[in-house]
């Protein structure tokens, strides 16, 4: 089977970043089958482009990346609209060039561009598509003050989100809830089926880069919630840190024994920065993203892990985040802002708590450092559990592979 992966934002396994399909990808090709990403040069997460990768790129573990140069930008002004423009184009033109012929093709949004540049390509090579949602555009958009509810933006993207839906064979969601949105729609949600995000932790990890190491020295006495991953509009980490400065200012000893660890990147970082500095919080941390072979060894000396998302209404189709699966393969125990039942909350490996709330999220936090150690471990022992039998890269593979090959069977009858 040959998979041709469109994913703007891709990047190749363990890198910072999202590597899903590469991970995905390259248990696949140790299944046999031939997997090319079509992705951007341009790295979002770290506001950086690739200058020393253009055309095919062919990976150690046999995964090819074909590599678009779709422009730099900053923030999510009209630079980056004009990415997702160039990327939508150049992707359907990549992937009717590739050799040999694809014989399915995956458009991955955020945005939707990518499944209709999967459209027009499978149109043209007359083979079948899947269109996979990692978030739910435009619903997000608009929760996040990107456009305006109901103006043009939102309703043509509605427009093309309902045409992609009706016409794609079938649909990957990746939040664990997305038969609610196609319901919503008024779209008969069979075609759907969900596949999580899962664990790319391995026993083979590295030391934490030096820099990273002596802030983890300097922290090793205290209670440390890590949080790993993008720093940017959706995480609304300025709650967590107006949390933490409640904790300080009304609970002193708590905030003897606490400290936060930010290892990550993304358009709010400097910021997040100064309100840190301007709060007082000599006890947070921000470091860089690092290879996530090294997430390990920071989590290892972490007491509990931290997903932190705003108050949004299009969380309510569920969170399935790479991170979130890190924690439990880590053996930490959650710290979780949603306003809607989570994966935690059903196997109690973690708190759960509202989000865009300080005093909430302050509560969870005492909560967690007044739980007894013990307690603490076992939580993290359930996660791991979870790794094993539910959410690891060789499980998901399994019901994509199946997925993949049953759209290409039914085009071929």
């Amino acid at each position: 089977m040959r998979v041709a992966v469109l994913n703007q934002y891709a990047r190749p396994a363990g890198a910072a970043g999202i590597t899903r399909h590469a991970d995905i990808g390259a248990e696949l090709v140790r299944r046999g089958h031939d997997v090319t990403i079509i992705a951007s040069t341009y790295d979002y997460l770290r506001r950086s482009g690739s200058a020393d990768r253009g055309g095919l790129e062919i990976g150690p573990d046999g995964v090819r990346f074909a590599w678009l140069n779709t422009g730099d930008y900053s923030g999510n002004g009209r630079a980056r609209i004009v990415s997702m423009v160039r990327y939508g184009q150049a992707a359907a033109r990549a992937a009717m060039r590739l050799e040999p012929r694809p014989d399915v093709i995956v458009g991955s949004s955020a945005h939707l561009l990518a499944g209709l540049a999967a459209l027009v390509a499978s149109r043209r090579l007359h083979i079948p598509w899947v269109l996979e949602v990692r978030d739910f555009w435009p619903s997000a958009l608009v929760d996040l003050g990107a456009i305006r509810r109901n103006g043009p933006a939102h309703r043509s993207l509605e427009r093309l989100e309902r045409y992609l839906y009706v016409k794609a064979p079938r649909i990957v969601s990746i939040p664990p809830r997305g038969r609610l949105r196609l319901e919503e729609l008024g779209i008969d949600p069979a075609k759907l089926v969900h596949i999580p995000n899962a664990s790319t932790v391995t026993a083979n990890s590295t030391d934490v880069p030096a820099s990273l190491g002596s802030m983890l020295h300097e922290l090793e006495d205290r209670f440390i919630i890590a949080y790993t991953g993008s720093l940017g509009e959706a995480q609304d980490l300025a709650t967590a840190l107006d949390a933490l400065a409640s904790i300080k200012a009304r609970n002193s000893a708590a905030w003897g024994r606490l400290a936060f660890l930010m290892v990550g990147d993304g358009v709010r970082r400097q910021e997040l920065e100064a309100r840190s500095a301007a709060l007082g919080l000599d006890h947070v941390r921000f470091h860089s993203p690092i290879p996530k072979q090294a997430i390990p060894a920071v989590l290892a000396r972490a007491d509990a892990a931290l997903l932190q998302l705003g108050a949004a209404d299009f969380l309510k189709y569920g969170l399935s985040p790479n991170k979130l699966f890190d924690y439990f393969a880590a053996g930490r125990p959650v710290l979780i802002a949603s306003a809607h039942p989570t994966v935690v909350d059903e196997t109690d490996t973690g708190i759960r708590f509202e989000p865009g709330d300080p005093s909430a999220f302050a509560a969870a936090v005492l909560r967690m450092m007044e739980l007894p150690e013990e307690e603490r471990r076992r939580m993290g022992e359930r996660g791991r559990e979870l790794i094993r039998t539910r959410f690891s890269i060789a499980a998901i593979t399994d019901t994509y592979e199946s997925l993949l090959e049953g759209v290409i069977a039914e085009r071929r009858q």
